[in-house]
């Protein structure tokens, strides 16, 4: 490489390869961020979709579902999307382990009930076990109107 002769075309020289140098390392600074943010995200969305999916196990109990929910529920998200399907995800299964709650309830007392003549069935306790009957259906109901946004964000989450 020729040698640039005066000390003023070597500091030119200088201050260009410096300016050179300083927006390569901010493009370079930039690139990590985005590339480690899109990994923050990444490891988020995983987290959600597995603690969400774990809600779905026949093996779980109500009281380990809830305790997954309240998991879900504390959850510090960044992403808007995720935090969307997160609360879609807790209402829809709040509103299940509702149903099954109220359903596990009124079966027993509904079959003691069913063995008494129909002159011996307290009316108050058909009404109690129609009344279970009742959250259990609207429950199921609140449930249906939230499944399609937490099972459509839980596809979201696995891309």
């Amino acid at each position: 490489m020729p040698r640039i002769g005066s000390a003023s075309e070597r500091r030119r020289a200088h201050r260009q390869r410096s300016g050179f140098l300083l927006i390569l390392a901010w493009a370079l600074s930039v690139s990590l961020s985005l590339v480690a943010c899109r990994k923050d995200e990444v490891s988020e969305a995983e987290r959600l979709h597995e603690l969400l999916s774990g809600l779905e196990s026949p093996e779980l109990s109500v009281a380990a579902r809830k305790e997954r929910l309240e998991a879900v529920r504390a959850l510090h998200l960044n992403e808007s999307e995720h935090r969307a399907v997160r609360d879609a995800c807790l209402k829809l299964h709040a509103s299940l382990i509702a149903a099954e709650e109220a359903t596990r309830e009124a079966t027993p007392r509904l079959d003691a009930l069913e063995k008494l003549p129909l002159e011996e069935r307290p009316a108050e306790e058909e009404e109690a076990i129609r009344q279970l009957l009742v959250q259990s259906r609207e429950a199921l109901r609140e449930a249906e109107g939230n499944r399609e946004a937490c099972l459509g964000g839980m596809m979201r989450l696995e891309r």
